[in-house]
């Protein structure tokens, strides 16, 4: 049967890891939507998977942490609310902080995990795993017919 478990009463008494952890905005995930729209305009894709991925994104603390930071700073160089900004101002607002670590993070999150989601995958053409089989090459990966032969390089006399 189960043992009882319980929290350490020191982090409790001083609220030690409640202030480690800060204030993460319930629509971060919405927020951070409208920001990786800015970064990636990719308008084949559809909301649910812009919301899904941003809120995948959002769950682990430290990464929403990052990203909160970031439309933080966002939303003071803008001036506004991000999500009542039409797209060219988000854009030229991303570009007014481009070279500061807050961007970097933000551009770094946002591909790691948009670019992890297979839906995303197929709207790029790429196929993941599929085609592999086991320790063989995997196939239609040397099928570039359209590529022309190379030429070979005319000999020259005397050379061996």
């Amino acid at each position: 049967h189960p043992i009882p478990a319980e929290k350490d009463p020191k982090l409790l008494e001083n609220g030690m890891f409640l202030s480690q952890i800060g204030a993460v905005s319930d629509d971060l995930p919405r927020i951070f939507v409208a920001v990786m729209r800015g970064l990636l305009p990719h308008s084949w894709l559809e909301e649910d998977v812009w919301l899904s991925v941003a809120s995948r994104a959002c769950t682990g603390i430290e990464i929403a942490d990052r990203v909160q930071a970031g439309c933080d700073r966002l939303r003071q160089i803008l001036g506004r609310d991000i999500l009542s900004v039409p797209a060219p101002v988000l854009t030229a607002g991303l570009r007014a902080f481009d070279g500061e670590p807050l961007f970097r993070d933000l551009l770094r999150i946002t591909v790691r995990y948009l670019y992890d989601d297979p839906r995303v995958w197929s709207g790029c053409g790429y196929e993941g795993v599929r085609g592999c089989r086991g320790d063989r090459q995997r196939e239609g990966i040397a099928d570039a017919a359209w590529l022309p032969e190379p030429q070979s390089e005319p000999q020259t006399e005397g050379a061996a």
